[in-house]
């Protein structure tokens, strides 16, 4: 119930004023006429149904009756044989002794004769025992084969354990020389009272087609069938075939043998049947009667396809009503919704045009004097954040300038101790250079040929400070070099190269550098790559999350480390989303950086 309501709230949420009031009127106009058109077809179906199960019933109930005399009168006229003195006789007479065999079958071959002829369903008569002796019994021309090996027979073979009367479903009898037709055997042990056990068997042989032909002639409906089933072993007897393609499982007819009168069985194919059966007084059999019941649906289709056609007229005429009214009253808030939605993507829209309706006007009047509102305080809100970030990349920069400076004047300390004059005194030349261009008043912004003449004093000053065997190569895009871009901010990256891959160079060997400036379309890229021993995968690690964060990742080795940490910050307050930065970098292998920004011209 719970989960009812929930989606229940949930529907109702979904959906808007309008789908609800069409829906409203449908299912107003609708449903009384499904519920009654159901509660009919449902009468009319179940008080058709219960008749065509009765008259069924009685059908089945007379087939039965009938089938069990005629195999009753059978088995009953075969029990004085049973006790023939002749008869017992010959069931002790070893296979050899064919006189003896002769002898006592002359004198009850006659019994024999005169079943076959005087009963139109019996086509033969066949004898067994466990002795091996065998005869047979036909008004027909037919001839054994006395040479035939019955216990190979599966047919035959289960036959002698028996010891009630059976009947067989239909089989080949296949020891007829000249080709025997199909038949079913009424099964009669005979009991030995020599030896007090069944040691012969009485087949007697029954022609299906007489057997069978008050059944073939009863009308159990063209779809209809009439079969008899062994619950215990599953056979069938098809005693009629209807014409639907499709065979009965075995569960419909297990489900049907159980007894009594069915209405509904499913198939495995959700096939529904209309099942009536009997159970017959010989060896578990039971008759069935049985009907698909989408035949017996066909009159309530009718009412099914009318109730149709008057469900879908008047859904037509509600749409058509409903639509008109709806159109006039919730047109405006049509309108008003539209102008929400765009205002929550675009983040602007136009003012709805004023309604008819008093409420909703004044709704919509409300509305637009909101946005009135709105444009007014984004506007002050864009004000306050372009100070606040050019607030915050001042502050950056201002870290980035003592760290530049303490760098600088300890390479300075380290000549002047040792008593190198001229080389302090132009490394101070080319610091104040390089102070005086960071210092200066420009907002922070330069064109990056100022911002690489800054890093090629960056790298004299370093050379006079390491005498290390380095070389630099800038490859550099001529349309580039007027192209505004921050101050100081390729030389944190040049700076990390110097101090954690040149440093780890040993006293000879050659440190490259390179920076390499291009256009991509609108875009500016900046590489710079060396070939030190490249970034260990920890450290390389916190700065890739740092840039999938977007610079919200805190990591307390970016306290000690600030210089990219810091750069990285202000590429993306002065860019945003514009601004991207890849680090490829594996040990022994360098470290290359590559920066990509939108083209600006003017800062």
């Amino acid at each position: 119930m719970l989960r009812l309501d929930k989606l229940f709230k949930r529907f109702h949420k979904s959906r808007s004023l309008k789908t609800k009031m069409l829906m409203l009127l449908v299912a107003m106009s609708i449903i009384p006429i499904l519920v009654v058109s159901y509660c009919s077809q449902y009468l009319m179906f179940r008080s058709a149904t219960n008749q065509s199960l009765l008259l069924s019933q009685q059908i089945v109930n007379l087939l039965a009756n009938e089938l069990d005399q005629r195999i009753s009168n059978i088995d009953q006229s075969l029990n004085p044989l049973n006790i023939d003195l002749d008869f017992q006789k010959y069931l002790n007479v070893p296979n050899e002794d064919t006189v003896s065999q002769l002898r006592y079958l002359r004198n009850f071959r006659g019994f024999f004769e005169k079943m076959t002829q005087s009963n139109a369903n019996i086509s033969g008569i066949l004898y067994l025992d466990k002795r091996g002796k065998v005869f047979y019994e036909t008004t027909h021309n037919e001839i054994v084969n006395m040479q035939y090996q019955f216990d190979q027979d599966p047919t035959y073979r289960r036959l002698l354990t028996m010891t009630d009367t059976a009947l067989l479903p239909p089989h080949p009898s296949k020891y007829i020389e000249n080709g025997g037709v199909e038949t079913i055997s009424l099964v009669k042990p005979v009991f030995n009272f020599d030896t007090h056990a069944f040691d012969a068997w009485i087949i007697v042989q029954l022609d299906p087609q007489q057997l069978f032909s008050n059944i073939e002639q009863s009308d159990f409906g063209q779809y209809g069938e009439v079969v008899m089933y062994h619950a215990a072993t599953g056979e069938r007897i098809e005693l009629t075939k209807g014409s639907d393609s499709h065979p009965i499982s075995a569960s419909v007819l297990a489900s049907a043998a159980s007894g009594g009168m069915k209405t509904y069985v499913a198939d495995q194919e959700n096939r529904s049947y209309q099942v009536a059966s009997r159970l017959m007084s010989i060896d578990g059999w039971t008759m069935v009667g049985i009907a698909p019941l989408d035949v017996m649906v066909k009159g309530t289709e009718q009412t099914k396809q009318f109730t149709l056609i008057i469900a879908l007229s008047l859904l037509m005429i509600s749409f058509a009503a409903a639509i008109y009214f709806v159109q006039l009253i919730l047109k405006p808030l049509e309108r008003l919704k539209s102008s929400i939605v765009r205002l929550g993507i675009q983040k602007w829209t136009t003012k709805v045009p004023p309604a008819s309706v008093g409420e909703i006007d004044f709704l919509i009047g409300s509305y637009n004097a909101m946005l009135d509102n709105l444009e007014h305080m984004e506007e002050t809100v864009q004000k306050t954040e372009m100070r606040e970030k050019e607030k915050e990349l001042l502050q950056l920069q201002a870290h980035i300038n003592p760290h530049f400076l303490f760098n600088t004047l300890e390479t300075i300390g380290a000549f002047a101790f040792q008593h190198e004059g001229e080389k302090a005194e132009e490394m101070v030349q080319l610091m104040a250079r390089m102070m005086r261009y960071n210092i200066r008043s420009d907002s922070g912004w330069s064109s990056l040929e100022e911002e690489l003449g800054n890093i090629r004093d960056l790298l004299k000053i370093h050379y006079y400070r390491t005498q290390m065997n380095m070389e630099a190569e800038m490859d550099i895009d001529d349309a580039a070099l007027s192209e505004q871009i921050m101050k100081l901010s390729i030389q944190p990256f040049v700076e990390n190269a110097l101090k954690y891959a040149g440093n780890s160079f040993t006293k000879g060997a050659l440190f490259r550098i390179a920076i390499k400036i291009r256009f991509d379309a609108d875009r500016l890229v900046i590489e710079i790559r060396d070939n030190g021993k490249g970034m260990p995968p920890e450290v390389r690690n916190k700065y890739e999350k740092l840039i999938r964060s977007k610079g919200q990742y805190k990591d307390e080795f970016f306290n000690s480390h600030t210089g990219i940490h810091n750069v990285f910050r202000r590429f993306l307050l002065a860019y945003g989303e514009h601004f991207g930065m890849e680090i490829r970098s594996n040990e022994h292998e360098g470290t290359q950086i590559i920066l990509t920004a939108e083209r600006r011209k003017n800062a």
